[in-house]
């Protein structure tokens, strides 16, 4: 057995195996940054999700508020123009009232 050749074999594997570790090492270290930095994009993406949902919610009371105001404001509308055809149909029996008197003529005569 020829121990020099077998020391040179065993300081080459050895310098492979830390070759090996170290691209190794190189490769960990890549993976993490990459880590880091998705890591940093989660963290952002998650405050633009927070932020966009309060907008949303936000948006969603205003809308509900705005029906509400809409819907008061129609009621308000139905109430006006049911007082109004109550005034009208009032105006329209004095109306009427008046036409009849003047048919039959003023001062409480009658006319032909």
């Amino acid at each position: 057995m020829d121990v020099e050749r077998t020391m040179q074999f065993i300081l080459e594997m050895q310098a492979r195996h830390e070759a090996n570790w170290a691209e190794s090492d190189k490769r960990w270290a890549e993976s993490d940054k990459r880590r880091a930095e998705n890591d940093k994009r989660w963290a952002e993406n998650d405050r633009r999700w927070a932020r966009n949902e309060r907008r949303i919610n936000r948006l969603a009371q205003l809308g509900m508020r705005a029906l509400d105001e809409q819907g008061n404001r129609i009621n308000i509308l139905i109430s006006s123009l049911q007082e109004l055809s109550e005034a009208q149909k009032v105006t329209e029996t004095k109306m009427q009232s008046w036409l009849d008197s003047m048919r039959k003529g003023g001062n409480g005569g009658t006319t032909p």
